[in-house]
């Protein structure tokens, strides 16, 4: 269909028999989608009922999971699971991936353990760093299962609202998807060619002063 282009496979992710690409929220994030006002105006939406929903008075989700280490987590107020590892900007979702055939699940939780911890979230929620939040943890994982005494779950997958009862069990289908990409398509998503610290970003500052590009990709400057 495309002419020539280069052929690959990439992840799919799964909760129960239904398929995502991108990510399946629960708690706060997944409440707001059910909204009408969520489909009017999404960002809108998010800020307006954010503070309600993680105030003193807002809504306990009760959404138990074990942690990377095995221990048992009693519930998060927002949990996002995507189709392989996000560089997370905020509690939509948005955000990039490196990659999307690693055949793991990204798993992100955030856990507001303080009311004096709202206007710090939301702060760096509305400028895109919701990941150096105190209580914002990350990490990856080929399944991950969620329960919950709730009968029925609040779900956005990938952006859509539905209501599924638990357990919510989640995993990778690695490399179920076979697509093809055009020839002239960049090579690398932006968190690809992005620093991963500040470490490795002075010297990507520096070619960029220099006005070279900013990512080396095997040893050679990438295209800019």
């Amino acid at each position: 269909a495309f002419g020539p282009a280069l052929e690959r496979r990439i992840d799919l992710g799964q909760i129960g028999d239904r398929i995502f690409v991108n990510n399946a929220s629960l708690g706060v994030y997944a409440t707001v989608v059910q909204s009408d006002a969520y489909r009017d105006a999404e960002l809108a939406a998010t800020a307006r009922m954010l503070p309600d929903l993680l105030g003193p008075g807002g809504k306990w989700f009760d959404l138990r999971f074990d942690r990377p280490d095995g221990a048992p987590r009693a519930s998060a107020d927002m949990v996002l699971i995507s189709n392989d590892v996000y560089r997370l900007e905020s509690m939509t979702g948005s955000g990039t991936r490196p990659r999307i055939d690693d055949g793991l699940l990204g798993v992100v939780t955030v856990t507001i353990d303080r009311p004096v911890d709202l206007p710090t979230l939301m702060s760096l929620e509305a400028s895109g760093r919701i990941q150096l939040f105190r209580g914002y943890r990350a990490w990856s994982t080929p399944e991950f299962v969620v329960h919950s005494s709730e009968p029925l779950v609040d779900v956005g997958v990938d952006g859509e609202a539905i209501r599924l009862p638990p357990p919510l069990r989640f995993r990778s289908l690695p490399g179920v998807l076979r697509v093809r990409t055009p020839l002239a398509t960049p090579g690398a998503p932006p968190a690809s060619m992005a620093p991963g610290s500040i470490r490795a970003a002075f010297p990507a500052l520096l070619r960029v002063l220099a006005g070279r590009s900013a990512a080396v990709v095997d040893g050679d400057e990438a295209t800019p």
